[in-house]
C-alpha cells in the first residue's frame, strides 16, 4: 500500500494508472468539468487503444452537468467500450465514494480509494489524503464497485434525464453558494473568538521560522530575502524556538515538518498558516509604504 498526502501526487498516479491500463472502473461521487479535464486525454487514450471505461458518478454533492455533458460526448465517442451510470439514493442518503480500479495488461490490478473527488479542488487545492492499493486488497474493492454499478441504483445516462438535471443543479449551486458564505462567516467568527495569540503583526524586528513548504515561495531564494527586505529575520531550524512564530506551509511535509511543530508548541512559541503570514507581510507593505525597508541580519 502506498499513501498520496499530497494532491499533485494522487493526481499523477491516477494519470499513471490510466495510461498502463486496459480497464478502468470508478465510482465517484462528485465531478466536476475542471477536474475532468485533468484526466479526459488519459481516459480518451485508454479508449482510443482499445480498453475499457467504466463509470459510476453521483448527484447528491451537484456534480456538474457540464462534466456530465462532456462524459456523455466520450460515451458517445466510444460506446462499446465506455459505460457510463448514475447512482441514485434515498432520502438522507449521499453517495460518497471516491474509488478508482485499474486492471493492467499483465493481470495485476490496482485501486486508489480515499478522500478526492474529480474536481479541482481534489486533485490540486483541497486536504486529502488517499491510498494505492494492490495484490488481495483490490478483489474486495472490485466486489464493492462490481455491486454497485449492476445494481438496482445504477442508473443510464441520457440527453433528457441532463436536461431535467441541469434545472435542478442550478437550484442546488444556488443552495451551495448560500452555504458557503454562511461557512465563511462562521470561519471569521470563530477566528475572532479565539484570536489569544501573541504573534507579530508585523515583518520589522521580528524573528520567523518556517516549516513545511509554500507552492511559488522557495525559501532561500524569495521566502527569506523578503522577510529580512523588510526588517525582518529568519531562524534555522534548529533555533525553531527562539523565533517569534513558525509558518507552517500548506505543502506538508511529514514527520520532520511535525517534529518542529510540536517543538514550537512546546516551546510556546505562535503556529500560524501561510495565509496567516502573507497577512502580515500585506500589513507590513502597507505600513511601510514606499520608503525602502531596512535591513536586518539573519539570526
Amino acid at each position: 500500500m502506498r499513501a498520496f498526502l499530497s494532491e499533485t501526487d494522487t493526481l499523477l498516479a491516477i494519470r499513471n494508472c490510466c495510461r498502463k491500463a486496459k480497464r478502468i472502473r470508478a465510482a465517484l461521487a462528485l465531478i466536476t468539468i475542471g477536474g475532468l479535464r485533468l484526466i479526459e486525454e488519459e481516459l480518451e487514450h485508454v479508449l482510443t487503444r482499445g480498453g475499457e471505461v467504466q463509470l459510476l458518478l453521483g448527484i447528491d454533492m451537484a456534480t456538474e452537468p457540464e462534466a456530465i455533458e462532456a462524459l456523455l460526448k466520450l460515451h458517445d465517442r466510444h460506446s462499446e467500450r465506455m459505460a457510463l451510470r448514475r447512482f441514485v439514493t434515498e432520502p438522507r442518503q449521499t453517495f460518497h465514494p471516491k474509488t478508482w480500479i485499474f486492471s493492467f495488461q499483465s493481470g495485476r490490478a490496482a485501486a486508489i480509494v480515499g478522500s478526492s473527488n474529480l474536481t479541482l479542488g481534489g486533485l490540486s487545492n483541497n486536504y486529502e489524503a488517499n491510498v494505492r492499493v494492490e495484490g488481495s486488497g483490490v478483489v474486495e474493492i472490485e466486489k464493492f464497485f462490481d455491486e454497485l454499478f449492476e445494481g438496482g441504483r445504477a442508473k443510464r445516462i441520457d440527453p433528457l434525464w441532463l436536461d431535467s438535471y441541469r434545472e435542478l443543479w442550478q437550484q442546488q449551486r444556488d443552495a451551495w453558494i448560500r452555504l458557503n458564505r454562511l461557512q465563511e462567516r462562521a470561519r471569521l467568527i470563530r477566528t475572532r473568538s479565539t484570536a489569544k495569540t501573541t504573534a507579530p503583526t508585523r515583518i520589522l524586528e521580528h524573528s520567523f521560522a518556517f516549516t513545511g513548504r509554500i507552492a511559488d515561495w522557495p525559501r532561500q531564494s524569495k521566502l527569506y530575502p523578503t522577510v529580512e527586505r523588510y526588517g525582518g529575520s529568519v531562524i534555522e531550524a534548529a533555533g525553531v524556538k527562539k523565533a517569534d512564530c513558525l509558518v507552517h506551509g500548506d505543502i506538508l511535509g511529514g514527520r520532520k515538518t511535525t517534529r518542529k511543530l510540536r517543538a514550537a508548541r512546546r516551546g510556546g512559541i505562535d503556529v500560524i498558516n501561510q495565509s496567516e503570514f502573507f497577512r502580515i507581510l500585506e500589513n507590513e507593505k502597507r505600513l511601510r509604504g514606499r520608503k525602502r525597508p531596512l535591513r536586518s541580519a539573519r539570526r
